[in-house]
């Protein structure tokens, strides 16, 4: 979905989600629309224009006027240009101004649940190619704050917040113990490398055989390997091990193939979707949670 920022001086953004007809000598008018902050003139620069519009956007949004939420549509499309709006702008500013959506909306519990179930498909969904938990956790805080939204959607919030929570980036990772293919006993704190890509995969999963053939076929992950400078922990997280102890011929040597200890250990890490990959540091400290094997190869490239 492309979205072009218009910040001509005088440019205002309509957006209209439907018309209907007046009784009156049958004019059209919108039924509700949406219209994107001007920056004030003295603001002549790109990214503090884009930042100003990031920051007003959603009081262009009529909250009270229900009608957006007869046209699910044109919300969303409000709601992804403003997703595009924020791609321009660095990533503490984004978590800045995240929770606006909901903040902006004050009173108006309708339209704030309607608006956090949008960004819950945008920004927590696995599947989801704008997944970021880092922008969804400043909306899930405006949601619980909200002294307006029933408590019975505020547990959604709170369990999807505690699971946000868990090993974020920057964090440090949680540590666990994994029996290997060797059947020996180890855990995370164990392994010194510069870093660690875990992956939770699963057999049976037509994506988890994807990322792994996509790692034994990247240049990146094997230089990194080869050089010592990178170790690969592939976990299985499920109980089945007939199925785990089927699968171990056909993965590399050179990894660490491994499944969890003890139920206490599968409870370390929230995996909503298989397959999950956390890189970590020396330290073990997470650099990218739940990122796609071709971000963390472009992220590892830069490290050669």
């Amino acid at each position: 979905m492309k979205y072009t920022m218009l910040i001509c001086l005088g440019v205002l953004l309509l957006v209209s989600c439907g018309r209907r007809t007046s009784a009156i000598g049958g004019e059209k008018r919108n039924k509700c629309a949406f219209i994107l902050p001007v920056p004030p003139v003295m603001m002549s620069g790109v990214s503090e224009r884009a930042e100003y519009i990031a920051e007003h956007y959603w009081q262009g949004l009529d909250y009270t006027d229900t009608a957006w939420l007869a046209d699910s549509v044109a919300l969303e499309q409000v709601f992804v240009d403003w997703i595009s709006v924020l791609a321009k702008l660095p990533q503490e500013t984004r978590v800045r101004v995240a929770g606006t959506v909901i903040t902006h909306g004050k009173s108006h519990t309708v339209m704030q649940v309607r608006l956090g179930e949008l960004a819950e498909l945008y920004f927590y969904e696995p599947n989801s190619p704008y997944r970021n938990e880092e922008l969804y956790i400043p909306i899930l805080d405006a949601l619980i704050a909200s002294p307006y939204i029933e408590d019975i959607y505020k547990e959604r919030y709170r369990f999807q917040l505690e699971k946000a929570l868990m090993n974020r980036s920057g964090t440090q990772a949680a540590d666990f113990k994994f029996i290997t293919k060797q059947m020996q006993v180890q855990q995370l704190s164990d392994i010194h490398s510069d870093y660690i890509l875990i992956l939770f995969f699963n057999p049976d999963c037509h994506d988890c055989k994807r990322v792994i053939a996509y790692i034994n076929s990247s240049t990146v992950f094997s230089i990194l390997l080869k050089n010592k400078c990178l170790t690969i922990l592939a976990v299985y997280p499920d109980e089945d091990l007939g199925a785990w102890k089927k699968y171990l011929h056909s993965m590399p040597n050179e990894w660490i193939v491994a499944r969890y200890e003890s139920e206490a250990d599968r409870c370390r890490y929230y995996l909503p979707a298989i397959p999950t990959l956390y890189l970590l540091d020396v330290e073990k400290k997470v650099i990218l949670k739940d990122a796609p094997v071709e971000l963390i190869e472009a992220w590892l490239e830069g490290k050669i």
